[in-house]
């Protein structure tokens, strides 16, 4: 029996397995395991009365959407086509609750981030990238009609800028519910 185990290690409750340095990072893989499904069946509890929902690695969960922030700058239109290629969106606050959740998503951010919000020609007024028309009734704001204008999202507000001007972007896509 002394050959197959080392003595135990203190206050794991497990023997060490043989050959596995005492500085492993993985000293048991059983209790790896244990840990985390207790976890994982703990976070089910506690999420089931709203439903558990999952983004994908690297994206923020913000209500029932998933967020994920460049760390470069681009034009609104490169920014889009990055979004696209991520298989989302860019992000498309519908009222002042979601811009606020979306806000608190992002630590309250003091810099303008591109969002799906533009003027694509004269006349057509402002349009969502999904091709819907903003509900100004919900937006206590006016950003004007002017012709090759994009939003920037900065703080609990959407400004009006060049669609050429490279700034960072947000892009959405929809959470998984668990």
């Amino acid at each position: 029996m002394g050959a197959l185990f080392h003595p135990p290690t203190v206050g794991s409750g497990f023997p060490e397995p043989r050959g596995v340095p005492p500085t492993a990072p993985l000293r048991c893989p059983r209790c790896l395991l244990g840990a985390l499904t207790t976890a994982l069946a703990l976070s089910l509890v506690l999420c089931e009365a709203e439903g558990c929902r999952l983004c994908p690695v690297g994206w923020m969960l913000g209500r029932t959407k998933c967020y994920w922030v460049s760390e470069r700058m681009n034009s609104w239109h490169g920014s889009r086509e990055d979004c696209g290629d991520r298989g989302a969106a860019m992000a498309m606050p519908w009222d002042k609750d979601e811009l606020d959740s979306l806000n608190e998503t992002l630590r309250k951010p003091t810099r303008h981030f591109w969002i799906g919000l533009s003027v694509p020609a004269p006349g057509m007024g402002w349009t969502w990238v999904n091709g819907s028309r903003p509900d100004w009734s919900r937006f206590p704001q006016d950003l004007g009609e002017g012709p090759g204008a994009c939003g920037a999202l900065k703080g609990d507000r959407i400004d009006p800028r060049a669609c050429d001007t490279g700034l960072q972007w947000i892009c959405q896509t929809e959470s998984a519910r668990i």
